[in-house]
């Protein structure tokens, strides 16, 4: 969660509040044992790491549980990385869609027309 202050964090907090809360129901309709403090521990990880120390600095967030949170986090990056796709190498010419701004939800359609030597 991006909590800069500016003209777009309500959008932005409202898109993430309902992201988690999905997440959140789902995680803890598959699991009955997870608890209150695991539920909270979850809606903090999810804010990142400016969001932590946000929290910590309203001196919302004791060290222990900090501590806690981090773990949760590493193990939530974690999963996430085990998950995430590797992609082939695109091809000169090839068709894709494009997201220039990534604070909108249009993709435009573009092609590669030459490769970066990174």
């Amino acid at each position: 969660m991006d909590w800069a202050v500016d003209a777009r964090l309500p959008q932005r907090y409202k898109e993430w509040r309902r992201e988690v809360r999905n997440e959140l129901r789902l995680s803890m309709a598959e699991d009955s044992d997870k608890t209150e403090l695991w539920a909270c521990t979850y809606v903090v990880v999810c804010s990142g790491e400016q969001g932590e120390d946000i929290l910590q600095q309203a001196g919302m967030l004791g060290s222990q549980h900090r501590e806690r949170m981090v773990a949760e986090r590493d193990k939530r990056r974690h999963r996430f990385n085990q998950r995430a796709r590797e992609f082939r190498e695109l091809q000169l010419n090839e068709n894709v869609y494009v997201q220039l701004d990534p604070e909108k939800s249009k993709w435009q359609r573009g092609n590669i027309l030459r490769k970066l030597n990174l």
